[in-house]
């Protein structure tokens, strides 16, 4: 398929990679150097402007900091909603607000141009292996066209419904991530505070991973 990708960094960039390796054409625009420079390192040579990438796909990734750059490229002057290709798709894998998503949706749906907010969870470690978690949202046939593309990047990967769940549901996974690191401080402070040694404590590595889990030395608790 003839794809478009819009923010190559350190995942973004790992992203693409596995889009190439699988075959598929690759229209890219670069924001910053950073972008610039995985776009050489894969060959790629940016277009100016998302609408270029836009009006040469049949599907654009969007992987971008924060829901202002979601709209930026989505909805600005040389945005992707300036592409006149029927049928086309945007897949935002950005960690947005589920409104923002909602709301370029809507936009882009009075153009003709569908959406997914396909938020991601693995970090960079799971961009590089191919082995991210994504949460998506948007028309379940829309998903289904899509999914084979995912497939190329990640393992695991639920529909959850209507635009903007695909957010909603990696904030919910936030929430557990936190709630656990909350936890384990509360009960490392709580075992000092009744008098336990905490130095072999000291000796344990705790952390949350992606699923929201609680490990203790990388093994779960």
């Amino acid at each position: 398929m003839r794809l478009g990708f819009i923010g190559l960094g350190n995942m973004g960039g790992e992203m693409a990679r596995h889009l190439l390796k699988a075959g598929h054409t690759l229209n890219v625009y670069a924001r910053g150097e950073r972008s610039r420079a995985h776009a050489g390192r894969l060959g790629l040579t940016p277009l100016p402007t998302p609408a270029e990438v836009a009006r040469t796909s049949e599907v654009v990734f969007t992987m971008v900091t924060a829901g202002a750059d979601v709209e930026s490229v989505a909805l600005g002057p040389d945005g992707i909603v300036q592409s006149d290709l029927p049928d086309m798709i945007m897949v935002d894998m950005s960690t947005i607000s589920p409104a923002i998503a909602q709301s370029v949706g809507r936009r882009l749906g009075e153009r003709g141009i569908a959406m997914l907010d396909a938020p991601v969870s693995g970090g960079v470690a799971g961009a590089k292996a191919a082995s991210l978690t994504f949460f998506v949202g948007g028309e379940k046939t829309v998903f289904e066209r899509v999914k084979p593309l995912l497939e190329c990047m990640g393992k695991t990967i639920f529909h959850m419904g209507p635009l903007g769940t695909g957010q909603v549901t990696k904030l919910a996974n936030q929430i557990c991530q936190l709630a656990c690191l909350q936890g384990a401080a509360e009960a490392l402070l709580f075992a000092r505070e009744q008098g336990a040694d905490g130095k072999p404590v000291d000796k344990f590595k705790i952390e949350v991973n992606e699923a929201g889990q609680l490990l203790v030395n990388g093994k779960p608790m």
